[in-house]
């Protein structure tokens, strides 16, 4: 009984380990998320909306980051029209990420 107790909080220490920043795959997905947001955000300021509606240069379509060293990322993003572009991200200490 006692092995079975003492295996489960073993566990249930194991789970609980590491949580803070969450795993590499979270935190780049949560990258790309603010990267696309701010992206698409300068986009649309520098192309506004038309009778017809948004041009598809002002969406993205596809991203993908990497990280480059600690908290630095390198981004690749594909355009609702198909254009590529590269860009750079760093997500600062109090969570926020900087694109640039």
């Amino acid at each position: 009984m006692k092995r079975r107790w003492l295996l489960a909080v073993v566990v249930l220490l194991l789970a609980g380990c590491g949580g803070g920043s969450g795993s590499p795959a979270t935190r780049t997905s949560s990258v790309e998320q603010a990267v696309k947001r701010q992206l698409e955000r300068g986009l649309m300021t520098s192309q506004p909306r038309t009778d017809q509606g948004s041009s598809p240069v002002t969406h993205v379509r596809q991203i993908h980051c990497s990280t480059m060293s600690g908290k630095a990322f390198s981004c690749e993003v594909i355009l609702g029209n198909g254009a590529h572009r590269r860009v750079t991200a760093r997500e600062r200490s109090d969570g926020e990420v900087v694109v640039g």
